[in-house]
C-alpha cells in the first residue's frame, strides 16, 4: 500500500509536525472522497420504494387556488422516494397552472414535500377571457369565472405596462369626481379608446 509505505518513510525520518499534516492530508482526502463518492453509494443502497413520499405539505396565501388542488397536482408528480424525486420538475408543473406566480418546493425529511405558493393577482380583465397580473402577466384560468369586479383592458401584445399605467391615470383623475372606468383598450396603432 503507497499510504503505508508513505507513513514508514516520513514517520522514519521527520517529526510530530509532518506526522500531524499527513493525518491531516489523509482526513482531507478521505472527507473528499466521502463528498464524491457519498452519493453515488448511497444511490447503489437506497432503492426507489425506500423513503417513499407520503406527504405534501402546502402553503400560501390562496384566494383563487385551493391546496388540495396544489396537492393532487403535486402528488401527481411525484416520482421516486424521497432521494429520488425531482423538485424542480415538480416546481416545473406548478408553475404550468394559470394562477401560480411562483412555487418554492423542497423536500422535508423524512417523507413530505413541501409546496410554498405565490398566487397571481390580477389587477383588471385583460380582453374577453384573460387577466392582467400586477407583473403584467397576461394569464388565462382554466375553468373559472373571471371576478367582475376588474376593469376589462385591452391591447396587442407588449402593450399591457403602457394600457394599465394609462388606465391608473385616468382612474386618479376621476377618482375625486367619484368616476369609475370600466373598459379601456388600445388598437394596433396605440390610440387610447375609453369606453
Amino acid at each position: 500500500m503507497p499510504f503505508k509505505r508513505l507513513y514508514q518513510i516520513l514517520s522514519a525520518s521527520t517529526g510530530w509536525v509532518v506526522r500531524l499534516a499527513m493525518w491531516v492530508l489523509l482526513g482531507a482526502a478521505f472527507m473528499l472522497g466521502a463528498v464524491l463518492l457519498g452519493p453515488r453509494l448511497l444511490s447503489l443502497w437506497v432503492k426507489p420504494g425506500d423513503f417513499p413520499i407520503l406527504k405534501v405539505k402546502v402553503d400560501g396565501d390562496f384566494r383563487f387556488l385551493a391546496p388540495d388542488q396544489i396537492e393532487t397536482l403535486v402528488a401527481a408528480a411525484v416520482q421516486g422516494g424521497f432521494f429520488e424525486v425531482d423538485v424542480q420538475k415538480i416546481r416545473a408543473r406548478i408553475l404550468q397552472e394559470p394562477w401560480v406566480l411562483d412555487a418554492t418546493v423542497v423536500r422535508a425529511w423524512p417523507d413530505a414535500i413541501r409546496v410554498s405558493i405565490r398566487e397571481q393577482r390580477p389587477v383588471a380583465r385583460w380582453g374577453e377571457e384573460s387577466l392582467l397580473s400586477a407583473q403584467y402577466r397576461v394569464f388565462k384560468p382554466r375553468h373559472q369565472r373571471l371576478p367582475d369586479a376588474l376593469a376589462v383592458l385591452k391591447g396587442p401584445p407588449g402593450s399591457e405596462p403602457e394600457v394599465w399605467a394609462t388606465y391608473q391615470q385616468v382612474q386618479a383623475a376621476l377618482d375625486p369626481l367619484s368616476l369609475k372606468r370600466s373598459e379601456e383598450h388600445t388598437s394596433e396603432l396605440q390610440s387610447l379608446r375609453h369606453l
